[in-house]
């Protein structure tokens, strides 16, 4: 046994797989990438994705960085999210980072909007001021 993971020993070569395989990893990352910002809920993703279980396919979507979770329930692509933190960041520079903002430069309700910011202030990328936001570091991956 060459990896420990999780408390798991595995072989060198051993790559985990959910149910579907990575054919089902493949479409629940195509799906979530084609939803953009507007990040799928758990239960949109097993329907449009057509997975059942979806639960250990995401979980490998998130080990392999195809998609992370804004929320509890909402996931977005990586690659939606490195945009959503160029966005923070040219908005940033002109000031302060306020919802009515990024709503005006993404096209986003706040349906999804909020729940981003409040992903970006959890992984340090802004703070919270009242209403609106600030920078907390560079952005840039």
């Amino acid at each position: 046994f060459r990896s420990l993971k999780d408390g798991l020993a595995a072989l060198p070569d051993f790559a985990p797989t959910g149910a579907g395989g990575d054919a089902a990893v493949a479409r629940l990352a195509a799906f979530v990438e084609a939803a953009g910002l507007e990040a799928p809920t758990i239960d949109e993703i097993a329907s449009g994705a057509d997975l059942a279980p979806v639960a250990p396919a995401i979980r490998l979507a998130v080990e392999r960085g195809l998609i992370q979770a804004i929320d509890r329930e909402r996931y977005a692509s990586t690659t939606a999210l490195t945009g959503f933190r160029a966005a923070l960041e040219a908005e940033g520079a002109a000031g302060d980072i306020t919802p009515a903002g990024l709503r005006t430069r993404l096209g986003l309700t706040r349906k999804f909007l909020i729940p981003l910011l409040e992903w970006s202030d959890r992984q340090g990328i802004t703070r919270r001021i009242g209403d609106a936001r600030v920078l907390v570091r560079p952005t840039s991956p």
